[in-house]
């Protein structure tokens, strides 16, 4: 699987590195993400010191996450630190009503597994906080008094109320945890982190082959999802299917069908769901992913290359109106992307689609040697090039087309002063296209 090998070289060169505010940061192993919509101060003594709602642009978190709890969908599977109410308040059935009035098994899970955490070699001093303020099971009363939770008459939690549209019983809580060195926002601290990384390797069963890496580690059969986004389902590998045709007729069990180890797993698939997040594009259930492999920057593959809002465009309107103009506008812009290239750059292109919930498929892969995919950009633009009406500079110019523009010329139905397609058609007449910008076919 040399699409593995890729994604593990990008995450073995980026994950130590400082990203920019405007830059998604590329999650540490055992870590997933979580749309919380509360926010719980406490200080290191474990005292309450106040709540409030998070905005759902503020909504996304990193949290802490073991090989079961990454992949849960019922029963009970505690996170290790930050979870829904149902797991960490001790008080839920107090103020909750419906068929899951009684958490106790929930909270036991999540208490227990906190307290194995906080008695290792690896616990923080935001974990010893967290532990002792909910002992205390006072968390629905804390939010209750704090504006956060509403209750009815009867001291209930109000029905259909909601927060950042989720019903407030089904709330997920994150913490901060002020010190005498300042405020810590956990979802952000390195080293709580890396303190539960090395708690959650500890974990782990017996090592086996990896048959990614070829080291003795040990295996996962639990592959992450939220791939594509944060409410994503769908997983790219997994072999669950004891009964069907997975591996039956070939194997005797999962075990002889696939075995890659659980770091392997999760450098893998952060990697990718970093790159999807930070230059991923996406079009109905179809996500496309082109990088280089030291991350140089490469033109669009879907759009022009010369773009009439293009903030490197100079005054090139004499220059554009003319064939050879746009041949040596095209190259100029084609190969300064090449000059930040090595000769031994590769770039990757990858097409991401689910045709259910919980089964993603690669729908399309190639690797290209950068020169090799630089000259193929540049084929199909030269090649596609037309006389055409630049409404924005009211006057005829040479330039190519969008992959979109030629699907809704194409394909396309009058929709009062515009045209447009049906996004099935479009998204897999894209899949059909992009190899013939990327690797020059016919």
């Amino acid at each position: 699987m040399s699409w593995t090998e890729e994604l593990y070289k990008i995450y073995e060169l980026n994950s130590q590195r400082k990203f920019d505010d405007n830059e998604p940061m590329m999650l540490p192993v055992s870590h997933s993400t979580a749309n919380a919509q509360i926010e719980v101060t406490i200080n290191e003594n474990g005292e309450f010191r106040g709540a409030r709602a998070v905005e759902k642009k503020d909504a996304v978190t990193v949290i802490p996450a073991t090989e079961d709890s990454a992949v849960r969908s019922s029963g009970i599977c505690p996170m290790p630190y930050a979870d829904k109410l149902l797991y960490i308040a001790g008080d839920y059935s107090c103020y909750a009503e419906g068929k899951r009035n009684d958490n106790s098994d929930f909270h036991s899970a999540y208490m227990k597994q906190l307290k194995n955490w906080v008695d290792s070699e690896h616990t923080h001093y935001a974990v010893k906080a967290l532990h002792a303020y909910l002992q205390k099971g006072s968390l629905m009363c804390d939010l209750i008094k704090s504006g956060v939770l509403i209750t009815d008459e009867n001291g209930k939690l109000l029905p259909k109320t909601k927060i950042s549209g989720i019903a407030q019983e089904d709330s997920f809580v994150r913490f901060i945890v002020n010190n005498s060195d300042g405020i810590c926002r956990t979802w952000e601290e390195s080293s709580l982190s890396k303190n539960f990384t090395a708690f959650n390797a500890s974990l782990l069963g017996e090592s086996q082959l990896c048959y990614a890496s070829g080291i003795c580690e040990p295996v996962t059969y639990k592959h992450p999802s939220k791939i594509r986004n944060s409410g994503d389902k769908a997983k790219l590998i997994s072999s669950n299917d004891e009964s069907g045709f997975t591996y039956r007729g070939r194997f005797t069990d999962k075990e002889q069908a696939v075995s890659i180890s659980y770091s392997y797993s999760q450098k893998v698939h952060n990697a990718l769901r970093w790159l999807v997040m930070k230059q991923g594009v996406s079009l109905d259930s179809l996500t496309l992913t082109v990088w280089a492999s030291a991350l140089q920057p490469l033109p669009d593959v879907t759009k022009k290359i010369i773009d009439e809002d293009d903030p490197f465009a100079e005054d090139d309107d004499e220059v554009m109106s003319t064939y050879p103009g746009y041949m040596r506008m095209l190259r100029k812009r084609i190969w300064g992307y090449g000059e930040k290239m090595h000769p031994d750059t590769k770039v990757m292109i990858m097409g991401l689609d689910a045709a259910t919930t919980g089964r993603m498929n690669i729908s399309i892969y190639s690797e290209l040697i950068g020169s090799d995919f630089l000259s193929n950009v540049e084929r199909w633009h030269a090649d596609t090039a037309w006389s055409r009406f630049n409404g924005k500079k009211k006057m005829r110019d040479i330039n190519s087309f969008s992959l979109y523009e030629i699907i809704k010329c194409a394909f396309g139905t009058e929709q009062g002063a515009v045209i447009d397609c049906d996004k099935k058609i479009m998204r897999d007449t894209l899949l059909r296209l992009i190899p013939c910008v990327t690797e020059g076919r016919g």
